[in-house]
């Protein structure tokens, strides 16, 4: 071997091990979240990892601000829905969007307030297909969100000692999944009818009452009324679209929306005076012209 390369042949090795230092010492760029290893725990001879519970509600947290989206009825690509998310909310302020499993597209918000803007205001539409809007929460289930839907409910001349959370939990838990009420209903300030939002399986006979036991002991019943219920095709069986809308024999190609000045500018007057303004086709805004508003 020359001079030459065994210089060449030294300073390769000098570089490598100082490479490998600093991988060592997590001194690399790319080294910015380093792992470190975690002692798992044994139970009754089999290994368990042990999750930090702390940690688990900080991240938990950094979500709360997030909604999961889906189409009824088709699943747009991620660039079409995006865009169509954009001309809706965009003005309320979005921090993220990214697509899930199973057609299920995440936007985060900014903050809670801005969620909870969004899922009182009710349902929105893409090509005509009603979008499934449910708070981000611990206990997804791609399977179960798939099987049902949130539904705003309205249990109209409920007696006010009813109004509590853990009665308001009590009485719709006998249809669905308790998820949040209105702002009108939490603050009191319409008593017309309390509005909450269930998560409920899709079926063609939604309970039309409530039935429950007092504080009497008497057996009650409260009438239930849906804002928006999901209507079946009787051609292809599915969701979301009626026979005369039913694409199942087309070939249906998604092509992403180029927004004119005109447009922008009425997106940007969607919100006035807290309320969902309607401008321009139904189709190009995505705003339920048939949506029932809250009162108050």
């Amino acid at each position: 071997m020359s001079w030459a390369d065994k210089v060449e042949t030294n300073d390769f090795q000098a570089s490598a091990q100082k490479q490998w230092q600093k991988f060592q010492t997590g001194n690399l760029s790319f080294s910015d979240q380093k792992l470190e290893f975690t002692e798992p725990i044994f139970r009754e001879g089999r290994k368990f990892a042990q999750i930090d519970a702390e940690e688990v509600k900080m991240q938990s947290a950094n979500w709360s601000s997030a909604v999961i989206c889906m189409v009824l009825g088709a699943n747009p690509p991620m660039a079409v829905f995006e865009g169509f998310i954009k001309r809706v909310w965009g003005h309320l302020g979005i921090a993220q969007i990214a697509r899930m499993t199973m057609g299920l597209t995440m936007v985060k918000f900014n903050d809670d307030a801005t969620r909870d803007h969004v899922l009182e205001h009710g349902l929105i539409h893409f090509d005509r297909k009603p979008v499934i809007v449910r708070p981000w929460t611990t206990d997804l289930s791609a399977v179960r969100l798939v099987r049902t839907v949130p539904l705003w409910i309205r249990l109209q001349d409920l007696g006010l000692q009813y109004w509590g959370s853990k009665c308001l939990s009590a009485l719709v838990s006998t249809i669905g999944r308790p998820i949040m009420v209105d702002k009108f209903t939490r603050e009191r300030s319409r008593v017309q009818f309390a509005r909450v939002l269930v998560e409920m399986e899709i079926t063609d006979n939604p309970p039309k009452s409530i039935q429950f036991i007092n504080e009497l002991g008497q057996i009650m019943e409260q009438g239930v009324e849906y804002e928006w219920l999901p209507i079946k095709c009787k051609t292809c069986a599915g969701f979301g679209h009626s026979m005369a809308e039913c694409r199942k024999e087309r070939n249906v190609h998604w092509v992403k929306k180029i927004e004119t000045q005109t447009e922008k500018e009425q997106d940007s007057g969607v919100q006035q005076n807290g309320k969902l303004k309607v401008e321009g086709d139904q189709a190009s805004t995505g705003i339920n012209t048939k949506q029932v508003e809250p009162e108050g």
